[in-house]
């Protein structure tokens, strides 16, 4: 498998995506990867899992060139597609593939690798890239769907935060506390804007 090859192709295909998706981008991507890299370590991954989880993390997006809505289907179908002309054998494909389909808001890892790239994609609700990446995912959101005032975005946040949790144990170890710090920020917006809108 001839991941670096991949890498440097799959990069530059990404720099393609338009300007508006603030928070889907080459950025995230890059993030994700570092995210996987952090969770397989924890996993004690073996060298071929752990290549699996980064080729699934480096081309979970990649449906996106295509369209903004249910990219991960196209990604899946796309990775099935690019993986075989770099070395990939096909249960290897189909795993990378299933990997990115479970990124999908509709759908639940089925095992150990799916949970990991799930806790990846997501990885940022519990560091401190917070505040920022979830500026850029609002101005993408407003691009793509709606305009949003401040009250509905912070209760849209508050609203995916509290029913949120990491799929693996690695997941919660790394990213919990930041995950709690995060809504516990959330928490303290609201009701700084909910007492300004009483006066």
């Amino acid at each position: 498998m001839n991941f670096e090859r991949l890498k440097t192709d799959v990069l530059d295909e990404l720099l393609k995506l338009p300007e508006k998706y603030r928070y889907h981008n080459i950025e995230h991507t890059r993030e994700v990867m570092d995210y996987a890299v952090q969770l397989g370590a924890e996993a004690g991954l073996s060298a071929h899992e752990q290549l699996l989880l980064d080729t699934a993390a480096l081309m979970h997006d990649y449906g996106y060139l295509k369209c903004y809505h249910h990219n991960e289907s196209h990604g899946a179908a796309a990775a099935e597609t690019i993986l075989p002309q770099y070395g990939y054998a096909p249960d290897d494909v189909k795993a990378v593939a299933d990997m990115i389909r479970a990124t999908a808001p509709c759908c639940s890892p089925r095992n150990k690798l799916e949970s990991l790239i799930c806790d990846a994609d997501l990885g940022y609700l519990g560091t401190d890239k917070f505040d920022v990446r979830a500026a850029d995912l609002r101005k993408e959101y407003m691009a793509m769907e709606r305009e949003l005032t401040d009250d509905e975005w912070f209760r849209m946040e508050h609203q995916f935060l509290s029913a949120f949790q990491y799929n693996s144990p690695e997941g919660r170890k790394l990213f919990g506390k930041g995950l709690a710090a995060s809504l516990a920020k959330i928490n303290d917006l609201l009701e700084t804007r909910n007492e300004e809108n009483k006066k």
